[in-house]
């Protein structure tokens, strides 16, 4: 038996540590505050977002045109950190989040804004441009996700840690929505077409990209 607190009780009951690194916990502990800390890392890791995986390195990135919309990286210490922004349909920052720290742009009223942190999920949202962005990470069966050899990429447990993430993100120069079975972009704006991404794979030293004429539309990996 591994004694823990209700927080991190309910944690372990979402799959957040194998059992493995719950031994290892047991016998090892906490060697530094968990303050800030996600527990979750990258390493064999799945991002999930409208049926299209990407199996992560040290490092997730999702761009539109240029704009890093969401990320995640593990800093020195092995901690998971947090990057996003979004914006009104003016294409004025509302809102960044920089390795965790949230940052309102001037004159953005506080209570405009939700930012919902648990164990497993993050959800950030502004009510009055009906924008959010959220990912949650959970254990899934690997025959859960189709269309990934997992042995191929060295994968052994016949569960991995799935980050799920979903939005809906506007800009005076596009739209993107994940939803949960597809990615939709629309670039109509500035004049170009609206396009749905689904049911891609990409392997570990990959990414996915939409590119026109040397400028880049998309990118997540």
């Amino acid at each position: 038996m591994i004694a823990l607190c209700p927080s991190h009780h309910s944690m372990a009951d979402r799959g957040t540590w194998t059992k493995e690194e719950l031994r290892t916990l047991k016998t090892e502990g906490e060697k530094s505050p968990i303050k800030g800390k996600l527990h979750w890392n990258l390493k064999n890791s799945v991002l999930n977002a409208g049926k299209n995986l990407i199996i992560a390195k040290n490092q997730i990135s999702l761009r539109v045109l240029g704009n890093e919309i969401f990320a995640l990286k593990e800093n020195a210490k092995g901690q998971l950190t947090l990057n996003a922004q979004l914006w009104n349909s003016s294409g004025e920052l509302i809102i960044r989040i920089i390795d965790n720290d949230i940052l309102l742009a001037p004159n953005k009223e506080v209570n405009d804004f939700i930012c919902n942190v648990s164990g497993n999920k993050i959800r950030i949202e502004s009510r009055k441009n009906e924008t959010y962005l959220e990912f949650m990470i959970k254990r899934e069966k690997t025959k859960k996700l189709e269309g990934i050899s997992f042995k191929e990429y060295g994968f052994l447990e016949n569960e991995v840690p799935c980050i799920n993430l979903k939005a809906k993100v506007i800009n005076n120069a596009f739209d993107l929505v994940i939803q949960e079975k597809q990615i939709v972009l629309d670039f109509r704006r500035v004049g170009y077409d609206k396009t749905n991404i689904s049911k891609f794979v990409v392997g570990p030293s990959g990414s996915l990209n939409i590119m026109f004429e040397n400028q880049e539309f998309f990118h997540m990996g």
